[in-house]
């Protein structure tokens, strides 16, 4: 009776452990690429807390901080708040599952920066707000994942687009 139970249990922890997860928290972080008007705009790291309800819908909070922006003599950093929610289905195949979505939220864009030309220097801070988009895929084997995504977004009337890879893990 006790190997009976023993080798229950053991079977329930094997085959939970080797199904992908597609339901809880996860915590990522990864690289960023800002473009603006098809010009580079800095590259960085990115941090993700996200919280997926079913298959279907998941909730999210990054923070982008996109560095070494370099526009003529002008250099800057860029950090970039986001919240919104991926909507996909995640197709499960043998304990693994992938995920492509589409995003919808909310950003908050803050740049800070320094230039000098022959008449002097000077330096500059923006920040901006609005609705984003976008289309990425995760896919999800056993506790982790690594997602692939481009986010599109406006900064006072300038097209801008965030691209990212990120590892992270469900629990």
């Amino acid at each position: 009776m006790k190997n009976k139970l023993a080798l229950t249990l053991l079977a329930s922890l094997i085959s939970s452990t080797a199904f992908a997860h597609v339901q809880g928290h996860r915590v990522g972080i990864g690289f960023s690429s800002m473009e603006a008007d098809n010009h580079s705009y800095g590259d960085g790291l990115l941090l993700e807390y996200g919280y997926d309800f079913n298959q279907i819908f998941g909730l999210h909070f990054v923070y982008e901080r996109n560095s070494d922006i370099s526009v003529g003599s002008w250099k800057g950093d860029g950090d970039t708040f986001k919240f919104g929610a991926d909507i996909g289905y995640a197709f499960e195949v043998e304990g693994a599952a992938i995920k492509p979505f589409f995003r919808l939220g909310f950003f908050s864009y803050d740049e800070s920066g320094f230039g000098c030309q022959w008449n002097g220097c000077w330096s500059t801070k923006y920040s901006d707000s609005g609705v984003y988009t976008g289309l990425g895929v995760r896919g999800m084997i056993g506790p982790g994942y690594v997602e692939i995504g481009k986010d599109f977004f406006d900064i006072d009337n300038i097209d801008a687009d965030h691209f990212h890879i990120k590892f992270g893990m469900n629990f």
